[in-house]
């Protein structure tokens, strides 16, 4: 494991953070990935790139939750 020079409170801090920031990107990727499908234009091609886009946002998602989510390491007593 490495260890920063940072307390683990601020580096949980720093990795939610970051989670958030992640999860919003995906979040309006897949918005902005739905709203040019809602148009119905150029299905032939917007439809491989919505799935493509719309598995990539998702991946974002989780992985923005995973960051957002972590927790605290109990001290050892």
């Amino acid at each position: 494991m490495i260890h920063l020079p940072v307390s683990e409170e601020r580096s949980v801090a720093l990795a939610r953070r970051y989670g958030s920031l992640v999860a919003a990107v995906g979040g309006a990727l897949a918005a902005l990935e739905l709203l040019g499908l809602a148009r119905r234009s150029y299905w032939a091609v917007a439809a491989p790139v919505a799935a493509v886009t719309l598995a990539g946002a998702g991946a974002l998602l989780w992985l923005g939750r995973l960051l957002m989510t972590t927790p605290y390491e109990s001290p050892d007593v």
